[in-house]
């Protein structure tokens, strides 16, 4: 047997290797996408935080592109009334003011943004 002799490859491996390569340029492809995106994202921040340190809320480019700077929102606290309900199912509901009280709630913040707004196309 020659050992520099090319095999012949069926229909089933040709499948193979094509959509394995077909799968690597892919992977090429997503692994640049992730590059691209985290730049956009940090382009947009950055955009962000400077229409925001110059008190610019929105902002049209000359092509008809808008540009909406959002700033963050943080968490809030708020009070709401509250009651113990194993105590109340014992006792009578004219007792309910009695069990009532006071306590605090957070409402999660949200991290600011850009929104980009496309102009229609004609």
């Amino acid at each position: 047997m020659n050992p520099f002799e090319v095999k012949p490859i069926n229909d089933d491996e040709k499948e193979i290797i094509s959509l394995g390569s077909r799968v690597e340029q892919l992977e090429k492809r997503m692994i640049e996408y992730k590059k691209l995106e985290e730049n956009y994202k940090q382009a947009k921040e950055e955009l962000r935080q400077k229409m925001l340190a110059k008190d610019i809320k929105t902002w049209t480019l000359t092509n008809g592109t808008k540009l909406t700077a959002m700033a963050d929102v943080e968490p809030k606290e708020k009070k709401v009334k509250a009651f113990a309900v194993a105590r109340l199912k014992d006792e009578m509901p004219e007792v309910y003011e009695k069990y009532t009280f006071i306590h605090t709630e957070v409402t999660s913040g949200r991290k600011g943004s850009l929104r980009v707004t496309l102009p229609k196309e004609a």
